[in-house]
């Protein structure tokens, strides 16, 4: 009798899961009498309720799966009246302060610009003309190398000088400081990979002529008189001051030697780097090549890059230009109308007693209000420079590789907001910097110091040069992250699922970092301004 019992309120419950789940609602595939009888079941007073476990919208069981499209909308919303509220409110205290500021170029600073843009176009000739020369053997691979870093070295200093001589105007030594970290740059990576690239030439052709068994050159567009660009390394890595020559008739493989150093493995990395590009060295080595990498979207150099297939779209090309216009004069208006005003008022202490009138408290509440409009600039400049500016550079060079950046904003630790912020600046840090430093013997935590220590000088010349002030504010800034590196990564690592990571990114580097910075550099430079017109009045 249990047995049965027990059988019919299984059959009962199966029965109950059986029935539609919206009241009213007929199953599908039902006659239109059956549908009768269903509803009529479910409008019984005695019809269950509750008839299987279910979890709240917002408990941990269901927050990851349920929809809250609604909820996101309430916060836009609110996000949207609260901005227009602070709109309003800076209207009325201050009216309208735009005056074009920003992008005001002044007479005196066009000696400035020119001269360096075309300085910068020398030095890119230059760089051309060394590995012609090298490849003429006009020139040694070590003088090659001494004349490779001089034009890096040429190449930020001028305009850099250029800056500080001239007196220009914020804005645009900015610019033209930008222009001369991306060329020396790119420089670089042009030396390096050149420089790769004929080491790997000459060991395949040193190879082939000294008769050891391997793959033969089959030719192509790089083969004629490769063999002539430079000499291979006589003694591989790792092996002994007594070890025989690679590619020696009968001398073998010499000891210490493994199959990275072989060079059977040094002649197949060659022929597969001649089959990755349609474009094999020194075949490469033309004016026009290294003209459309300076020009292409990327840091990075190779003979060769993917093309998008047929012409530049014009309707897309005008989109990216409006939008592209729509973020220049949205961070003209956040700028001149909400940062200068915040910050001129926090700075309005006595000057000359620096950063000392200000109490903790009142630094604090400065830093969080100017925290969004800052970060308001980011974005826009994020999206305008990494979204539109790239993707419309690489649609007039149909350049096809245009993943710019990553989801930067999902970083769960700092190291992987440096890793997907700028793709361009990580593809050549890891290439040029980080790869050379762990073959060097520095390891993974002496190439990420490298790598930081790198990364901190160029943002100190960015920001410090064109503002006149070198007080390693931005160098700081970017050796202070190595502590929050850390600290986020071990967070990661216990709670694998958290975001603790990814709030102390946007805390830190967003509301706290770059609004303290930019006070730190305007407060400097408005002392600057201040010793200059003293010194003016008391001429």
């Amino acid at each position: 009798g249990a047995a049965s019992s027990g059988g019919g309120a299984g059959r009962r419950l199966a029965s109950l899961r059986r029935l539609p789940t919206f009241f009213g609602r007929a199953r599908k595939g039902l006659s239109p009498a059956a549908q009768r009888r269903e509803r009529a079941i479910r409008r019984r007073a005695a019809f269950p309720t509750h008839r299987r476990q279910k979890f709240s919208l917002l408990s941990s069981e269901q927050i990851e799966v349920a929809r809250h499209a609604g909820l996101l909308n309430l916060f836009v919303v609110i996000i949207v009246a609260t901005n227009f509220r602070l709109v309003v409110e800076n209207i009325l205290k201050y009216g309208i302060l735009i005056k074009m500021q920003v992008v005001r170029l002044r007479l005196e600073d066009w000696p400035l610009v020119m001269p360096g843009l075309a300085s910068l176009a020398a030095f890119t000739v230059a760089a051309w003309a060394i590995e012609r020369a090298v490849l003429a053997k006009a020139l040694s691979p070590t003088g090659a190398g001494l004349a490779h870093t001089s034009v890096v070295a040429g190449a930020l200093a001028v305009p850099a000088v250029a800056i500080q001589v001239a007196d220009s105007d914020i804005v645009p030594g900015f610019l033209l400081m930008a222009a001369a970290v991306a060329t020396a740059m790119k420089l670089l990576s042009y030396a390096h990979v050149n420089y790769d690239l004929r080491r790997l030439s000459a060991q395949k052709a040193h190879k082939r002529q000294g008769g050891v068994a391997g793959r033969p050159d089959g030719g192509g567009a790089g083969s004629e008189g490769v063999g002539e660009d430079a000499s291979p390394p006589t003694t591989p890595r790792g092996a002994g001051a007594g070890a025989a020559p690679v590619g020696a008739a009968g001398a073998g493989k010499p000891p210490g030697v493994g199959i990275i150093d072989s060079p059977d493995f040094v002649a197949q990395q060659a022929d597969t780097f001649d089959r990755m590009y349609s474009v094999a060295y020194p075949a490469n080595l033309t004016l026009l090549n290294l003209c459309y990498f300076m020009a292409a979207p990327t840091l990075c150099y190779q003979p060769s890059y993917p093309r998008s297939a047929g012409a530049p779209r014009r309707s897309w090309l005008f989109r990216r230009m409006l939008e592209l216009a729509v973020c220049a004069a949205f961070l003209m208006l956040v700028i001149e109308q909400y940062i200068f005003p915040a910050v001129e008022n926090t700075l309005k202490l006595d000057v000359e007693r620096g950063l000392a009138g200000i109490t903790p408290a009142r630094a604090i509440e400065r830093v969080l209000k100017l925290s969004l409009p800052v970060l308001y600039c980011w974005l826009c400049v994020f999206f305008g420079f990494f979204h539109v500016l790239l993707n419309i550079q690489a649609e007039l060079l149909r350049f096809a590789d245009r993943e710019f950046y990553s989801d930067w904003w999902n970083a769960n630790t700092l190291s992987q907001y440096w890793r997907r912020w700028n793709l361009p600046v990580h593809h050549w840090a890891t290439r040029h910097v980080y790869f050379p430093l762990l073959e060097a013997g520095a390891g993974k935590g002496g190439a990420m110091v490298g790598v930081f220590l790198l990364s901190a000088t160029l943002h100190e010349l960015l920001i410090g040069v064109p503002c006149h002030v070198l007080r390693f504010w931005a160098f700081g800034g970017m050796l202070a992250q190595a502590p929050l590196v850390w600290l986020t990564g071990a967070l990661h690592k216990r709670f694998k699922n958290s975001s603790a990571g990814n709030y102390i990114f946007w805390l830190t580097f967003c509301f706290f970092g770059q609004p303290m910075i930019l006070l730190l550099y305007w407060h400097d430079v408005l002392l600057q301004q201040r010793a200059k017109e003293a010194a003016a009045a008391g001429m």
